[in-house]
C-alpha cells in the first residue's frame, strides 16, 4: 500500500546471510531464514505507541520499518548537515521510537525518503521528489548513522538503513525518464547509494545499507510514472537481459541488501501483466538477477547481499468490501511468507498493523480489525496467527510439501504434523525445527485432499492450511 510523498507517512544483529548459493526448500545445510517486520507509522507515532509496539512483538515481529520523511526532520537547511546535533534537525518522535522499540528487543531499519525545498534540483515534473544531490543525502544519511551508532547520548544503535522508497516510481522520484523515454532514474539512484553507503559504512563498517524498495509495476500515463523494476535493477546493476554485465555501462553499487515491494493483483502465484514488473510470484527471477550481479562483481558489499520484501500487504474484507475476505486473506499471508523464503527473502515488513482511520482510511491491510470504540476494542483477524506462525500444505505430484516457521519466542525443536479427521486433529508427523530462524519443513506422503496444521508440543498450532487451492480472487493494490 504505496504512501505519496507529503500527503501523509509513507511507511543489526545481521540476518543470516543468503550468500551466492540461496536457501530453498531443498537446502540441506542451512533452511535459512524469514524474520518478519512491521511498518506502522500512524500508529507508532501516536499515544499508543506502546500498545502498538507489544502487538508488534505478539505478531511475532523482530524487525519495525521507521519511516523518516526527510523534509520532516530538516525542513531548513542544517548548518553542519553530518552533525547529529545540528540545532535545525528534529529528531525528537524518531528518538522516542526508537527507543521504546530497543527496549522491547525490536530492531528498527530506518526508510528515508521525501526531500525538503531546499535540496531539490529541477526535474522537468510536478511530483515526487526532484533529484536530490547525492553529496545531500549522504551526508543526511551519515547524520542519522551518526546518531543512532549507539554512542550519540545514549540512543540506542540503528544497524539498517534503507535508501529511499519506491524510487523507480513518479510519486516518489522525479525524473524518471528523458525526452525519449530512457530511463534516468536507476542511474541517477547508482550515484546516490554509492554516496550514502560511503557515509553510512563509514559510520559503522558493519552497517547494512539497503538498496532498492521498488514499486513493483510498470505505469506509463500522465498523472504517474514509473520503470518496471526488473528494468530498473537491471540498469541500475549494469546487467544484461542474459544476467550478464554490460560494457561502458557505469561503477559497482555499494549496498548489503536489495529489497522490493512485490503487492500483488492477486495471490501470491498472480502473474503480472508486464514481464518486467515483479509480485510475489517474480520473486525468484528478481534473486537470480541480484545473485548475477553479485557473482560478476557489480555489487559491492560487506558481506554476502541480502533480500528483503521491505513493503507487502493485502486489503482485507471485512473492512474493505473490495479486500480479501478474511480467511482467504490468511491463507495468502502464510503462503505468501513461504514464497517469499523460497525465493530466498531473509525479511518481510508487513504494511499496517491495524486498519487505517482518518487520513489512513483507504489502507485497510491491518491485522487487527480497527474498532470505533478504540484501541481496547479492535479485533485480531485471522491473519494475525498466519504472520505470527506461517504454515503451508502444497500439494505436489509425489508428495504433500509442509514448510513453517515458530513464532521467534518459541524455543521448541520440533513441531507436530496433524491433518484433519473427522472434525478432529490427529497426527501426521513431526518436523525438526532448524534453530537458525525457526523454520521447519516436511514431505509427507501424496493425498488429494485433506487440511494439516503444525502444533508446538504442550503449545499453541498454526492455522490449517487446506490442499484444496482456491480460485484466485483479483485485488487492485494503489499504483500511483
Amino acid at each position: 500500500m504505496t504512501r505519496f510523498p507529503r500527503a501523509a507517512l509513507a511507511a543489526i544483529a545481521l540476518l543470516t546471510a543468503l550468500g551466492l548459493a540461496w536457501p530453498g526448500p531443498a537446502s540441506a545445510a542451512s533452511l535459512g531464514r524469514i524474520d518478519t517486520s512491521i511498518q506502522e507509522p500512524a500508529f507508532f507515532d501516536s499515544g499508543d505507541r506502546d500498545v502498538a509496539l507489544e502487538r508488534t512483538k505478539a505478531a511475532g515481529a523482530t524487525w519495525i520499518r521507521v519511516d523518516l520523511e526527510w523534509d520532516q526532520i530538516a525542513p531548513n537547511a542544517p548548518v553542519v548537515a553530518t552533525d547529529p546535533g545540528d540545532s535545525r534537525y528534529d529528531f525528537e518522535g524518531v528518538d522516542e521510537l526508537i527507543r521504546d522499540a530497543a527496549a522491547r528487543g525490536l530492531k528498527p531499519f530506518i526508510s528515508v525518503h521525501d526531500a525538503p525545498d531546499w535540496v531539490e534540483r529541477p526535474a522537468g515534473g510536478p511530483h515526487g521528489t526532484n533529484n536530490p544531490p547525492p553529496a545531500a543525502l549522504a551526508d543526511f544519511f551519515t547524520a542519522i548513522a551518526r546518531r543512532y551508532s549507539g554512542t550519540y547520548e545514549g540512543l540506542p544503535r540503528v544497524s539498517a538503513f534503507e535508501v529511499w522508497n519506491e524510487v523507480n516510481a513518479s510519486f516518489f522520484f522525479m525524473p524518471q525518464k528523458d525526452g525519449n523515454g530512457r530511463p534516468l532514474s536507476p542511474d541517477l539512484y547508482r550515484a546516490i547509494v554509492n554516496a550514502v553507503s560511503a557515509g553510512v559504512h563509514g559510520v559503522h563498517p558493519d552497517n547494512l545499507v539497503i538498496a532498492g524498495g521498488l514499486f513493483p509495476f510498470f505505469i506509463d500515463r500522465p498523472a504517474a510514472q514509473s520503470i518496471a523494476p526488473l528494468r530498473f535493477m537491471r540498469q541500475f546493476l549494469c546487467m544484461s537481459k542474459k544476467l550478464v554485465p554490460k560494457a561502458n555501462c557505469g561503477p559497482p553499487v555499494a549496498f548489503d541488501a536489495w529489497s522490493h515491494h512485490p503487492y500483488t493483483e492477486g495471490s501470491p502465484t498472480h502473474p503480472t501483466g508486464s514481464p518486467d514488473s515483479i509480485s510475489i510470484s517474480g520473486l525468484q527471477r528478481m534473486g537470480d538477477l541480484l545473485r548475477a550481479a553479485a557473482r560478476h562483481g557489480r555489487i559491492q558489499s560487506n558481506g554476502p547481499v541480502q533480500y528483503w520484501v521491505s513493503e507487502w500487504a493485502w486489503d482485507s474484507n471485512p473492512p474493505d468490501p473490495r479486500g480479501v475476505p478474511e480467511a482467504l486473506h490468511a491463507r495468502w499471508v502464510s503462503e505468501a511468507l513461504y514464497r517469499m523464503w523460497s525465493a530466498g527473502v531473509s525479511l518481510a515488513s508487513w504494511f499496517f498493523l491495524r486498519d487505517g482511520g482518518g487520513q489512513d482510511a483507504k489502507f485497510q491491510s491491518g491485522l487487527y480489525l480497527r474498532c470505533a470504540g478504540g484501541i481496547e476494542c479492535d479485533r485480531p483477524k485471522l491473519a494475525l496467527q498466519a504472520f505470527r506462525f506461517p504454515f503451508v500444505a502444497i500439494r505436489k505430484k509425489r508428495y504433500v510439501r509442509i514448510w513453517g516457521r515458530v513464532p521467534p519466542s518459541s524455543t521448541t525443536t520440533r513441531v507436530v504434523i496433524e491433518r484433519a479427521r473427522k472434525g478432529q486433529w490427529v497426527r501426521s508427523g513431526s518436523a525438526k525445527v532448524d534453530p537458525g530462524g525457526g523454520v521447519f519443513t516436511r514431505r509427507l506422503p501424496k493425498a488429494k485432499r485433506g487440511r494439516y496444521r503444525a502444533r508446538i508440543l504442550g503449545g499453541e498450532a498454526s492455522r490449517g492450511f487446506s490442499l484444496k487451492v482456491p480460485p484466485d480472487f483479483r485485488v487492485s493494490p494503489p499504483v500511483g
